[in-house]
């Protein structure tokens, strides 16, 4: 067996200007340790802000939605593992996120995005707004308002992509571009 070639992983990351990209497990600790670095290398860009709201809901939806599990203590808790990916363009940035789903989540979650994915951000804010004040779906983790604030904050139009993985799971891809400037 042939181990990874870092030079070339390396080359790939530095060609498609990464800045940041992580794949496993996403405890609260991580979540804090990026959310600083995300800010140490951005720091100074006015929207340092939009990116670091947008990269916790990412985070966060891979915390407790991805159906990739990984024990983190003796009581037997887990958490979820994903991918979180910032790139720099040359007049955006985008982030990325991916996590596996249960196939049975799959119809429910297109129809969630399929809901978000056209809105304007007035009537992004309307939906967040009105979901909070119902508490629709409040037995559950979230009611989808992760994904409107990532929808609300994101520059252009919420990217999303559900794809076939193995035979247990389906991979869930966002993505989210932030202007540069303001």
């Amino acid at each position: 067996m042939q181990w990874i070639d870092s030079a070339g992983i390396y080359k790939s990351l530095e060609d498609e200007k990464i800045i940041m990209f992580y794949k496993g497990p996403v405890p609260q600790e991580t979540l804090v340790d990026m959310g600083a670095f995300l800010k140490s290398m951005l720091y100074g860009n006015p929207r340092i802000k939009t990116i670091f709201a947008i990269f916790v809901e990412m985070a966060h939806n891979i915390l407790y939605h991805s159906a990739e599990r990984e024990v983190v203590d003796l009581e037997g808790n887990d958490i979820g593992v994903g991918l979180i990916i910032l790139r720099e363009q040359p007049h955006h940035f985008v982030l990325k996120s991916c996590n596996p789903l249960n196939r049975d989540d799959v119809s429910e979650l297109r129809r969630k995005l399929g809901e978000i994915k056209d809105l304007s951000n007035e009537e992004l804010r309307k939906l967040y707004v009105s979901k909070r004040k119902t508490g629709e779906n409040r037995t559950q983790k979230g009611a989808g308002l992760g994904l409107i604030e990532i929808a609300k904050r994101a520059d252009t139009q919420l990217d999303f992509d559900i794809q076939s993985f193995n035979d247990q799971f389906d991979l869930l891809n966002l993505t989210a571009t932030i202007a540069k400037g303001g």
